[in-house]
């Protein structure tokens, strides 16, 4: 199994790399992700599960340089 985090692109290219580089057995890619990753006020937390945004925090989350 190889891990990576969901929200580094790189990481997960690298993982699929990986994966097609082996060809004796199957692979499985497990990305770790954060719900409402980059919305500065609503990242991990159960208000953005099934719910949009809004307006103010779309605006926050377009502004927000991404820590990856």
């Amino acid at each position: 199994m190889l891990n990576c985090d969901g929200h580094n692109h790189e990481q997960i290219n690298k993982a699929i790399e990986l994966a097609k580089a082996n060809t004796e057995e199957p692979s499985l890619i497990r990305c770790k992700t954060s719900i409402g990753f980059g919305s500065p006020n609503l990242a991990g937390t159960a208000k953005v599960h099934g719910a949009p945004l809004g307006k103010e925090e779309t605006e926050l989350t377009k502004s927000t340089e991404l820590e990856i």
